[in-house]
């Protein structure tokens, strides 16, 4: 991204957020920029000329690393917001990371649906399996019970 450097990964689209996160939060923090993104580094005090401009150069970074790395058409998520790679990055989170029942059902179900190819290695099977479970744990609210859980099992196993 920034000197000379590609993307090495793909570019966030509608499906892939879950391996995506992970990758960009590794450029990020390649960069040195990833406090910044994660709300710990924030703007020093404006008396400091020097340190606001290393933060404000360190600051467009970040939002020139998540900005390109994320698809023409999830860019509509992020309009307006392309110098402040806080906001940036919890908008992406917000609309891909919806901690709702329909979320989790389409995770489940994705991960009941994994099935092994007649060419594929146990290990990419248990890494695919693994990136299911990851996503299913990244969509529970804060506070989800095992009752809840169970509800929700017993829901989707009446609707497939």
């Amino acid at each position: 991204m920034s000197d000379g450097h590609k993307l090495t990964f793909p570019r966030l689209n509608e499906k892939n957020y879950s391996t995506w996160s992970g990758d960009e939060r590794a450029e990020l923090q390649r960069l040195g920029v990833w406090l910044i993104v994660k709300g710990v580094m924030v703007a020093p005090a404006s008396t400091d000329v020097e340190a606001n401009r290393k933060w404000l150069v360190d600051s467009g970074k970040a939002a020139g690393s998540i900005y390109a790395s994320v698809e023409t058409a999830q860019r509509v998520h992020i309009k307006g917001m392309e110098e402040n790679p806080v906001a940036m990055w919890q908008a992406l989170e917000k609309k891909h990371r919806q901690k709702k029942p329909g979320a989790r059902f389409a995770a489940y179900n994705a991960l009941f649906s994994i099935h092994k190819d007649p060419e594929e290695t146990l290990t990419t099977l248990m890494g695919r399996v693994d990136n299911a479970v990851s996503l299913i744990q990244d969509l529970r609210p804060p506070a989800h019970t095992l009752l809840e859980l169970d509800e929700e099992l017993a829901s989707m196993a009446m609707i497939r």
